[in-house]
């Protein structure tokens, strides 16, 4: 997009993006250099400034529009309500928004450390001079003693001694993002790798979850207000006038309107034809007055039915805002109307993509409750579930489905996200797996727990495919081949595992090529397995159908350190890769196969011909 056509003067962020994506992983892989750092530091605030102006420009596009009040500031559809109106442009700012935040961050904990070492290390250095100095000074002050010996190699010890996390940093840091959720949210993400305490992590983590919380009832509170906004609402009856609405704010204004109000019947009084607005931090003890004036457009009389813009608000500050209605006169009606809830000026970040990276967070730092906490949210606003049904009656791959109305509203970083989520809560689901003897109530279960564990993988590769990102599509389809594979390697195979490996073959004939050994392994195996399967039910022509294999995608030489691979420690598939792709391709429904009681297979070795 031109920059012109903005009306901004600052340089596009595409430049800064860039040149973080460019820089960051240079940082943390070599050295993390403090150098390096403070540029990184300086090029993501010039980033953030940038995201900032920009939605500043999309925030203010639709004033005194017929949806104004309906055009929140959300990244995403957060809600049932998936009609906001915000672009795919200003959606991606949002999204954008949120990564470079989490990486200024990142890199500001990491200058935190390194000053603090520093720091360390002059406290030392003057310790080490002060002993030094001693020892130069027998002749006046005698030798040492040994209690003053160890008192100053305990001061070096001491002077030496840091916190694994940067206290001050975090300090700084929790102060700039005040009252702002979002902020707070991710910069406890950030924090929670420094610290080496399990307990420690978690706590943090769960802090995190709090805060997103907190900020998805205001935001949903604040919408559900502006969304009943309308030019013809019935006016409301009482002493005071009511709170205005907020038809959108950002990080440094407030646009509000003054809602309809019939004062109580007075003898002689004159009808409001006017208001004013006036606004003050929330929390400060004292309530709005007819003083409340600090900021620009605050106290200045407006016609009924327009809209005042509230300008200087200071950044991740809450504020109160109410009207006082005025006659023909000028003068004030009824006093002071109502104050509305408190009010957060701030631009906020996309909520499912901050649960997602919470998600991600708590499964790195090993809390499993905090991640499944985090993955659910996820879930729950881009899956649905089916009506409930006896187990017998249905399939355990069927649990869950996409809800594509919200898939189709979201941007593209948002969805990538939610195929880290579905990766996330497949892991979790596994490692609640055991192994168990066959045939046992617990291994039922165990089946139905991996039949669902792959439900979420299939949804993983249909979102990848949506997106067209082969690489995700490459891992899913690895992961997916991981969790089902127990399941055939008995000597029954159920059919309820057609469904899981047909959804895993539709997906995978996207590809275009395949990026990874092992995924050539799983897809030779998806197909052979499925042939098999509807072999053993006999249908001809799904078998032949599935049989079809493209042999560029397949062949590839093998090495000796591929061919004693195994999958997550259940069979070598990749030695079976060529004769796979030469059986499969040959392959009619009348071949000869013995797929019973192993993953081996013979077939009869294709002619000369």
């Amino acid at each position: 997009m031109p920059i012109f056509s903005l009306g901004l003067s600052r340089p596009s962020p595409i430049l800064f993006l860039r040149a973080g994506g460019s820089l960051s992983p240079t940082y943390w892989q070599n050295g993390r250099s403090s150098g390096a750092l403070v540029h990184a530091q300086v090029v993501g605030r010039e980033a953030l400034a940038t995201i900032h102006a920009f939605r500043q420009h999309f925030s203010e596009r639709p004033r005194g529009a017929a949806d104004e009040a309906r055009r929140w500031v959300h990244a995403h559809k957060p809600l049932d309500d998936v009609d906001v109106g915000l672009s795919e442009t200003e959606m991606a700012y949002a999204c954008i928004h949120a990564d470079l935040y989490t990486l200024t961050c990142r890199v500001g904990l990491a200058l935190g450390v390194d000053e603090q070492n520093a720091a360390a290390g002059r406290r030392k250095g003057r310790a080490i001079a002060t002993l030094e100095k001693r020892d130069q000074q027998v002749m006046i002050f005698g030798t040492k003693t040994p209690g003053e010996a160890k008192a100053l190699e305990t001061a070096i010890d001491a002077a030496d001694r840091t916190s694994p996390n940067p206290v001050v940093a975090e300090r700084v840091l929790m102060g700039r993002a005040n009252k702002n959720p979002y902020e707070r949210a991710l910069l406890l993400m950030q924090m929670a790798a420094f610290y080496p305490s399990r307990d420690r992590r978690e706590q943090l983590l769960n802090e995190a979850g709090a805060l997103l919380a907190h900020a998805t009832a205001t935001e949903a509170a604040l919408h559900v207000t502006t969304s009943a906004y309308t030019t013809t609402a019935k006016a409301a009856t009482g002493k005071l006038p009511p709170p205005p609405h907020v038809l959108m704010r950002t990080s440094s204004t407030l646009t509000v309107t003054a809602a309809a109000w019939k004062p109580p019947p007075k003898r002689g009084a004159l009808p409001p034809v006017a208001f004013a607005v006036y606004a003050k931090p929330f929390g400060s003890g004292v309530g709005a007055s007819l003083n409340s004036t600090a900021y620009e457009g605050s106290g200045v009389a407006a016609p009924l039915g327009s809209r005042v813009v509230l300008k200087g608000l200071a950044a991740n500050e809450t504020y109160i805002v109410c009207v006082a209605m005025l006659n023909a006169n000028g003068e004030v009606v009824n006093g002071l109307g109502l104050p509305t809830a408190e009010i957060p000026a701030l631009f906020a970040l996309p909520l499912t993509l901050c649960w997602a990276y919470l998600g991600a967070s708590a499964l790195r730092l090993g809390c499993p409750a905090v991640a499944r906490a985090a993955f659910a949210h996820v879930l729950n606003h881009f899956t649905v579930r089916p009506t409930p049904q006896p187990l017998w009656t249905m399939n355990p791959f069927d649990n869950l489905a996409l809800n594509m109305t919200h898939v189709v509203a979201a941007p593209l970083p948002v969805l990538r996200t939610l195929v880290f989520a579905l990766w996330g809560s497949a892991e979790l689901a596994s490692s609640a797996i055991q192994p168990v003897p066959h045939p046992t109530k617990a291994y039922v279960e165990s089946q139905v727990m991996r039949l669902k564990m792959a439900k979420r993988l299939a949804m993983a590769m249909e979102v990848a495919v949506y997106l067209q990102d082969e690489a995700l599509l490459n891992e899913s389809a690895m992961r997916l081949y991981n969790a089902v594979a127990p399941l055939l390697t008995g000597n029954t195979r159920s059919r309820r595992l057609t469904k899981v490996l047909a959804t895993a073959h539709a997906a995978l004939a996207h590809l275009t090529r395949l990026r990874d050994e092992r995924t050539i392994s799983a897809t030779a195996s998806i197909a052979y397995e499925l042939v098999g399967l509807y072999r053993l039910v006999n249908e001809a022509p799904a078998a032949a159908h599935f049989s079809k294999l493209d042999l560029p995608l397949l062949l590839k030489p093998e090495s000796p350190s591929v061919r004693h691979a195994r999958i997550c420690g259940w069979i070598d598939l990749r030695s079976l890769t060529s004769v796979l792709a030469h059986v499969l391709t040959r392959l009619s429904p009348s071949a000869h196969f013995h797929n019973h009681g192993s993953r081996a297979f013979t077939a009869k070795a294709p002619s000369a011909d």
